[in-house]
């Protein structure tokens, strides 16, 4: 199995910028979209995405590092409306509990992707770490 061509990230904040800083560190290449801005949150060596259609229609394995389980079930939907997806797998990291995790499961199934549930915890301070 080969590494994906390009991978996604959306979410980059406190949690979500060192996880994609750290996948971009890596020599992958990285197509980042944050709504709360972009540009100012992007992490060196990783591309800016203009939307989430942008990161959906481009890279294969999308990881989303997001607030809550309201947020992770909307950003789902967005995902599965996305037309000529190239998305097949959404990895959370985010850390939003079962039901949530579970209505987002359902949603991107439906739209024929795998959700993959893989919470982080420990704070931005575990993370800088690796």
């Amino acid at each position: 199995m080969s590494a994906p061509e390009a991978i996604g990230f959306v979410g980059l904040g406190q949690m979500g910028h060192p996880m994609a800083a750290n996948i971009a560190k890596a020599g992958f290449s990285l197509l980042c979209f944050d709504n709360a801005g972009t540009d100012a949150r992007l992490p060196e060596k990783a591309a800016a995405a203009a939307s989430l259609t942008q990161v959906i229609q481009s890279a294969e394995t999308t990881f989303l590092s997001l607030p809550d389980g309201k947020i992770v079930n909307a950003v789902a939907a967005e995902i599965a409306a996305v037309p000529d997806k190239r998305c097949k797998v959404v990895v959370d990291l985010s850390t939003i509990g079962p039901d949530p995790a579970r209505q987002a499961a359902a949603t991107l199934a439906e739209a024929g992707i795998t959700y993959v549930d893989a919470p982080v915890s420990g704070g931005r301070a575990a993370i800088s770490i690796f």
